[in-house]
């Protein structure tokens, strides 16, 4: 059964970096899942604990913004570097969740933004095929995110409010199942 382990939050601030290293820790498991969301205007390599993570998804916005999503099946458990190296000097906002029991590598992936529009609300929908999924989804914004419909916030960045959400548990049926956030002001997405 898949469960929620930890979350963390990388940020360098205003300044362009070349590279961002910071500590997750994952429990004993032999079935860890890593999932990370990267802001950055740069493409990156990405490992945790010495291991490549592999580029599942990307989301470009107007403002050329770039949201990146990683993953990785079966790290090494207890407390390890994640290290993002871009490909060029630029600002690195990240954030981590590693979950335990996750049979094998999620590869449902599904971008949404509101591509620099002015919104209070922003909704991601996805096909699932496996009742015993969940969902998991990164979004950046300018404003502080609150959870909504189906579901739960397991870390915001306040620096810079790069957030992580999932469902908190399976979604127990096939079909569209839908994730929800709003936002305490209107800002970009």
């Amino acid at each position: 059964m898949i469960a929620f382990d930890a979350a963390t939050d990388g940020y360098k601030g205003t300044t362009d970096i070349n590279a961002l290293t910071y500590s997750h820790t994952c429990a004993p498991s032999a079935s860890l899942y890593v999932w990370l969301g990267v802001a950055s205007s740069r493409t990156a390599t990405v490992t945790y604990g010495g291991q490549s993570m592999s580029l599942i998804g990307t989301e470009t916005e107007t403002n050329n913004d770039v949201y990146y999503l990683y993953e990785l099946q079966t790290p090494a458990s207890g407390a390890n570097n994640i290290v993002i190296t871009p490909s060029g000097t630029t600002v690195l906002i990240a954030n981590a969740a590693s979950y335990t029991g996750v049979a094998k590598s999620p590869k449902t992936v599904h971008t949404v933004g509101a591509n620099g529009a002015f919104v209070t609300s922003l909704t991601n929908t996805i096909s699932i095929s496996n009742p015993d999924s969940w969902m998991v989804s990164a979004c950046g914004f300018q404003r502080a995110p609150t959870a909504s419909t189906g579901s739960v916030l397991r870390k915001n960045s306040a620096s810079h409010n790069l957030s992580i959400f999932d469902t908190n548990g399976v979604i127990g049926a096939t079909g569209n199942r839908s994730m929800s956030y709003t936002f305490a002001s209107v800002g970009t997405q």
